[in-house]
């Protein structure tokens, strides 16, 4: 299997938009622009905010809006056979459900795990119960009468369920909470702490996959608001989160990165760099950060140092990746 990563040019500053390649774990405490780390915004981007003041990431979840994301794509699918986990700090400033007419019931606050190309196609639709595959996230249902509820939740990539939901348990508003979710593959079990300044916030039933559970396909981690759409609840939620940590297994990628330079020449945008044997590169361009242009086919080079070039740069407004994979046959 090849396995694929990226490094990000900006205007001649270089950073890594996937540290997977550098180790097996990534931590974002918000202290600097998270763009420059790899993170992105998808859908209603307004309901996510950098706080630079406070170091943090703001958030609305408002289930009236369109599926959004504020997410961290990985190199490749961690699937039912990878360990692994996150863990961050959240604190909510407010919360209700039911807050939509005509949608009464309660919907879910989450943040997790989802494969991004799954998750950004219309059809996919949370709300419903259906429509939508390849999850491994944190739910919290707030109470509309029938006791507030935590839910470690996995579906698989056919549509299978397994969750637990632990009732009643509130998340209290305007204190920090700790959350740990770990899914370990010797067994099959996703877990879920939850702590503010006094230790757990009640005891959360694991969920352990069965034997029919066929599996999931996961690429991205992501803060989420779920669109309502198909349901009867419906959500409505302010709140910050903080000191993201992600761990995955150390061989999910491990091309080494190279140190890139990068200029503009003659009209043309040029990235030069010490290759690896046995990897191949290509050169994307993107205006928005969200999608990506192949600029240049895969190719290896034929000396140590390889350079790409973009001959229709557009000067300005512009961003460049890296990508690389190792070559057919390589392990």
């Amino acid at each position: 299997m090849s396995r694929a990563a990226s490094l990000i040019v900006i205007f001649g500053a270089i950073f890594a938009d996937d540290a997977w390649m550098m180790g097996a774990t990534v931590f974002e405490d918000f202290s600097t622009n998270p763009i420059v780390n790899g993170w992105c915004a998808y859908g209603n981007t307004n309901l996510f905010a950098w706080d630079a003041d406070n170091e943090r990431l703001d958030v609305t979840w408002d289930s009236s809006e369109p599926n959004s994301y504020y997410y961290r794509r990985f190199p490749e699918c961690l699937t039912e056979d990878d360990d692994f986990s996150v863990e961050f700090d959240m604190a909510l400033d407010e919360i209700a459900a039911g807050v939509t007419p005509g949608k009464p019931f309660a919907f879910e606050l989450a943040m997790g795990f989802v494969n991004f190309e799954k998750a950004t196609q219309p059809e996919f639709k949370r709300g419903t119960g259906v429509d939508a595959t390849d999850i491994v996230e944190f739910d919290y249902f707030p109470d509309t009468g029938y006791g507030a509820t935590v839910c470690p939740t996995a579906i698989s990539d056919s549509g299978q369920f397994g969750v637990t939901f632990n009732f009643p348990l509130a998340l209290p508003e305007n204190e920090l909470l700790h959350v740990v979710m770990a899914y370990t593959s010797s067994n099959k079990t996703l877990c879920l702490e939850l702590t503010d300044a006094d230790g757990a916030l009640g005891h959360i039933k694991p969920v352990v996959l069965n034997a029919e559970f066929t599996g999931f396909n996961v690429d991205a981690f992501a803060v989420i608001s779920y669109s309502d759409e198909g349901s009867d609840g419906s959500l409505s939620a302010a709140g910050h989160i903080d000191n993201i940590r992600l761990d995955a297994p150390g061989s999910i990628l491990d091309i080494p990165a190279p140190v890139i330079s990068g200029e503009f020449a003659e009209g043309s945008w040029r990235v030069e760099f010490d290759r690896v044997e046995g990897v191949e590169y290509r050169l994307l361009r993107s205006t928005n950060m969200l999608d990506w242009e192949p600029i240049t086919q895969y190719s290896a080079g034929a000396d140590s140092t390889q350079t790409l070039i973009d001959n229709a740069a557009p000067g300005v407004g512009a961003f460049y990746r890296v990508q690389c994979r190792r070559m057919e046959g390589q392990e």
